[in-house]
């Protein structure tokens, strides 16, 4: 009985420390695909591409209080300088905070793992359930 009981304890405490190592390898991944995400994110900013920008934007992205526009409109209001190119850069090349449940700074938090920009204009970027990161929302001044 003695020998039963030491084993379940073992395992389950092997079992706990599996899962425990799983949340850490996908909390590392999430933040390793974040890091990779942003490097290219920031380059494709700098030289203003707008196809590498396009493919990293949510198919129904977030334009301000105007609503969900998809990404070809959002391009072309930073074109038409509805907001700069150069405060969008300025932004990007800035610092990021981590969004928190009931967090209104991330405008309109779906509850996804996101990051923002702390300013002069706040991009929103959110982990999306395939594992790919993607910027959702651009707040305005």
């Amino acid at each position: 009985m003695r020998t039963v009981c030491i084993s379940v304890v073992l395992l389950l405490s092997f079992s706990g420390l599996a899962e425990a190592q799983t949340s850490r390898s996908r909390a590392n991944v999430s933040t390793q695909s974040w890091q990779q995400f942003i490097v290219v994110f920031r380059a494709a900013a700098r030289v203003r591409d707008r196809q590498v920008l396009r493919s990293m934007m949510s198919r129904d992205f977030e334009w301000a209080g105007d609503g969900r526009v998809g990404p070809d409109e959002a391009l072309s209001n930073l074109d038409r300088g509805y907001v700069t190119w150069q405060k969008f850069i300025k932004s990007v090349n800035g610092r990021f905070v981590t969004c928190k449940m009931k967090d209104s700074s991330c405008w309109n938090f779906s509850g996804r793992q996101a990051k923002r920009t702390v300013g002069p204009e706040w991009l929103v970027f959110e982990l999306g359930s395939d594992g790919r990161w993607k910027w959702a929302r651009l707040v305005g001044d």
